[in-house]
């Protein structure tokens, strides 16, 4: 397998944003979903007029709150100055067995796909979990030509990393 390499990237606080709020709603949204029907629910069986305003306003304002509480947590997160690390300009290169990841101050990394737990494709980019909680967020445009990304994508598939 030829290598397939990146042009150099860099990740906008936006687009940092952007993919940590997909991530987080993706974690809350049958919470918020089942709420809602919850809610419907209760005013369809006129449940709610038993309640008291105090338990009416109480539940309107934990469902509110719970709902944006991703918003906030993507927000915070991608104003953190501890995940500036993401905004650095980088490349990689996969060579079938390893990812070589090039940051512009200097420091690479070799990571082995044995190492890789798995992918996620979200959005217009690829997020390559190194660990549980660490990851390599490369947007689609990153990539030299289609068939490269596609070609990547085939690899993790191959490995059953790909979800």
């Amino acid at each position: 397998m030829d290598p397939i390499k990146t042009k150099e990237f860099q990740l906008t606080q936006k687009q940092y944003f952007k993919i940590l709020l997909i991530l987080n709603y993706k974690r809350t949204r049958y919470f918020i979903l089942l709420s809602a029907l919850f809610i419907i629910w209760a005013f369809w069986q006129n449940r709610i007029a038993d309640m008291s305003g105090v338990k009416i306003s109480t539940l309107l304002v934990v469902f509110v709150l719970y709902s944006l509480s991703p918003l906030y947590t993507s927000w915070r997160a991608s104003k953190n100055p501890m995940n500036s690390v993401y905004a650095l300009t980088r490349s990689l290169v996969f060579d079938g067995e390893f990812i070589t990841l090039f940051k512009s101050n200097g420091e690479d990394a070799r990571i082995s796909l044995d190492n890789v737990p798995r992918v996620k494709k979200i959005a217009d980019c690829m997020i390559i979990y190194t660990s549980g909680v660490s990851a390599i967020f490369v947007p689609f445009s990153a990539f030299e030509s289609e068939a490269d990304r596609i070609n990547l994508e085939g690899a993790f598939k191959e490995r059953n990393l790909l979800k």
